[in-house]
């Protein structure tokens, strides 16, 4: 089942927080007024996006076209960007290995950021540019590709959006 932006993993039912009282708007207030509820510091919280965008910003002028999410990781921002378009690949990519998970550390991206690429088996990719001062970043990436998978596959075959999770829990 996918929930809706703005409603916390783990709550199955949009419709009412744990207490019982009925969810407003797309269940984020909700979600606030439970004490127990508030998440940690080193939770990975959605506040923008997933938005439609072409022309990755970090690749020079290009039309690749994509999906972007904005994450609040720690004391600054994760961006997440997924696609079905191909990508250039590095002939020798740095790999950082998150978990079970091989990603391509990308060049040139700027002094200020880094870029790792997940490709999924099925040809779409992951993307995740990292702040400086997010740290260490295979928490946030393992937990995503977990959670964006299992809500991926759940997805009809005519589903339009990519579903972006809106609480990444990570400890």
């Amino acid at each position: 089942m996918l929930l809706p932006v703005g409603c916390p993993i783990g709550h199955h039912d949009a419709t009412a927080d744990r207490s019982g009282a009925p969810a407003v708007a797309g269940g984020a207030a909700a979600y606030a007024e439970t004490p127990a509820d508030t998440p940690h510091d080193h939770d990975a919280l959605l506040v923008r996006g997933p938005r439609p965008g072409h022309g990755l910003p970090f690749l020079g002028p290009n039309l690749i076209e994509y999906e972007r999410a904005v994450y609040r990781y720690r004391a600054g921002e994760v961006t997440v960007y997924y696609g079905e378009d191909r990508l250039p690949i590095d002939a020798d990519p740095e790999v950082l290995q998150c978990g079970p998970h091989a990603l391509q550390v990308l060049e040139d991206v700027g002094p200020h950021r880094r870029v790792v690429r997940f490709d999924r088996a099925s040809g779409e990719w992951l993307l995740f540019e990292q702040q400086p001062d997010t740290g260490e970043i295979c928490p946030l990436v393992e937990s995503f590709i977990e959670r964006f998978e299992f809500f991926l596959e759940a997805l009809p075959p005519d589903a339009r959006e990519a579903p972006f999770p809106a609480v990444l829990e990570l400890g």
